[in-house]
């Protein structure tokens, strides 16, 4: 019976999806959260994201000091603005990260709200990763 069950990854991308279109289909302005995991979700994880529009992610809690983390975080993260082309990416944590400025380098303009241990550590660790 569970091996027909679409995965969970799956089946919250659809629900976020499907709150996001409902939301804008009643009038109101709506900034898609882009979200993957690894190269496996590619298929469908960008789906239902504008195209040449602003959209947010957030760094927090994923453990980009780590560099396998870092690494897969990266490879979505390009992989994500060759489908997508976002022109704005709101990012939610760090964007103190080189991939960050690979994107900007191609004209995305990057905003950054930082989050509390964001702030709290920020000018006193370098990023580095482990």
């Amino acid at each position: 019976m569970l091996a027909i069950l679409p995965s969970l990854s799956l089946m919250t991308r659809l629900a976020m999806n499907a709150f996001g279109f409902w939301v804008a289909s009643r009038g109101y302005d709506v900034i898609s959260n882009v979200r993957w995991n690894t190269s496996d979700t590619w298929s469908y994880c960008f789906d239902g994201n504008p195209r040449n529009s602003m959209l947010c992610l957030g760094t927090v809690a994923s453990n980009l000091k780590y560099k396998l983390n870092y690494d897969l975080f990266v490879t979505g993260l390009l992989k994500m603005y060759e489908i997508l082309k976002p022109h704005t990416l709101i990012v939610y944590g760090s964007s103190n990260y080189p991939c960050f400025d690979e994107l900007r380098a191609s004209g995305v303009n990057i905003i950054s709200f930082k989050s509390k241990t964001c702030v709290y550590y920020e000018g006193r660790i370098p990023h580095e990763q482990k």
